[in-house]
């Protein structure tokens, strides 16, 4: 593992997780990491064509059919997306897996989606896909991370359904705003504004996570 982290990486596959923070803070790197260093199935759909989850993906889709085949074959798979509508069709072909594992009464977290920008999916409303990632993902095994560098626009579900959340410089605006969801501001400002930090509140614990590599 390239980067030591401040908090155990097996309960960031257990719920629902959002990371937040301004342009050039090093949310994706942030999320390759996660991503690179997560130990079950992970899918990053890649709204912004990055470049670093395609280098440390195993391999790299743009078909909604390729996914489960991919799935089965790698744990780590990027999906380069270009139409907001494909995570219809990507939700189409992952839920039934799900579907299938909650039918033999396991509850077992078999997929972690990375979703980069989802400030883009539908705005403050997010789209039916997205928002059932997240009101529906964590009973058919699927966990969901949201990357966003416009907290206050990202869909209202991100912010009130996660467990775990990263957050990273934020401009006064986006604290004001965050703080309306219950977020407590004096001791994060300090850190977050040294660059690339990285603050970590997962349920009532908070962890402070100094830059990762990868």
């Amino acid at each position: 593992m390239a980067g030591k982290w401040a908090f155990n990486l097996d309960r960031i596959q257990e719920k629902h997780a959002a990371i937040l923070g301004t342009t050039d803070t090093g949310k994706t790197v942030l999320a390759t990491a996660l991503f690179r260093d997560l130990k079950k199935k992970t899918l990053f759909i890649n709204t912004a064509g990055e470049p670093y989850p395609e280098k440390t993906a195993n391999v790299v889709i743009d078909d909604p059919n390729d996914i489960i085949p991919a799935l089965h074959k790698y744990n780590k798979v990027c999906y380069d997306i270009e139409d907001p509508k494909e995570l219809d069709q990507i939700l189409e072909q992952i839920k039934p897996v799900g579907e299938a594992i909650n039918a033999r009464g396991q509850r077992e977290r078999w997929l972690t989606v990375f979703i980069d920008e989802v400030h883009l999916w539908g705005g403050k409303q997010g789209t039916e896909a997205l928002n059932y990632f997240w009101t529906n993902g964590l009973r058919y095994g699927i966990v969901a991370i949201g990357i966003t560098q416009r907290p206050a626009f990202c869909p209202h579900v991100i912010l009130t359904q996660s467990h775990n959340y990263f957050f990273l410089g934020l401009t006064d605006y986006e604290r004001q705003y965050l703080e309306r969801y219950g977020f407590n501001f004096d001791e994060i400002t300090a850190w977050t504004d040294k660059k690339y930090n990285v603050y970590v509140i997962s349920g009532q614990e908070s962890y402070k996570q100094k830059p990762v590599k990868i």
